[in-house]
């Protein structure tokens, strides 16, 4: 049977079982061990099938790069970018121990937290590789217009003065909280929100020193 693909034993069978609340946990238990298998495989993509410039070539390249780092953090942690628009959970709330032996081999950057082991969210939070910006997400996220919040770190509403890029930045490895750049605008409205993170501001002045301009100060 198709929905018992990855049962491991009698207790994984959901079929048959009329009580929602154990039908859902043996569910996700399976979908889980699932996200675990396409993770522990090598992937290939193409960044365009996910991430597609449109045809008028409005979309900046650091905006296709910053959806192709988190497309390629996506795949890291075993869930489909594509499912990123749907109402889905986060795979890693679960005490399976499968679960956490395959936390165990992810970069720390992008390792979940205790929180995001028992809080349940949208995996939209897990792919960022700031810890302190995921707990805060998870501790304080009812403050947090999560639309707004995600548009601005693609520099869709922000504006600047001289035009330039207004969201986030990545130069390099997407799990390398290093590689990460975080626009001015984008600091001065969300500096809050990413509270603890000094690797994004020791990155993003690292980048902007780099271009001889001025670093951003921590004003949380």
């Amino acid at each position: 049977m198709s929905h018992l693909s990855e049962a491991k034993c009698a207790e994984d069978d959901w079929a048959g079982i009329s009580d929602w609340s154990t039908r859902k946990r043996r569910q996700n238990r399976l979908n889980q061990r699932a996200y675990i298998k396409v993770a522990s495989k090598t992937i290939t993509f193409d960044p365009s099938e996910y991430c597609p410039l449109p045809s008028d070539h409005l979309l900046s390249l650091i905006r296709y790069n910053l959806y192709r780092a988190v497309a390629a953090n996506s795949w890291s942690l075993g869930i489909d970018p594509r499912l990123m628009h749907s109402d889905i959970p986060s795979p890693f709330i679960s005490d399976d121990p499968a679960i956490s032996s395959f936390c165990l081999s992810l970069p720390p950057s992008l390792r979940p937290t205790a929180l995001q082991r028992n809080i349940p969210h949208h995996p939209y939070i897990d792919l960022f590789p700031f810890p302190p910006m995921r707990d805060f997400l998870l501790q304080f996220g009812d403050s947090v217009d999560e639309d707004v919040l995600c548009a601005d770190f693609a520099g869709e509403n922000l504006h600047s003065d001289f035009g330039e890029h207004t969201g986030l930045i990545v130069w390099g490895e997407p799990w390398d909280p290093h590689s990460w750049e975080i626009a001015e605008p984008l600091w001065k409205k969300w500096s809050w929100v990413l509270r603890g993170c000094s690797e994004i501001l020791e990155a993003t002045n690292y980048w902007r020193q780099r271009r001889g301009e001025p670093r951003l100060v921590d004003i949380t």
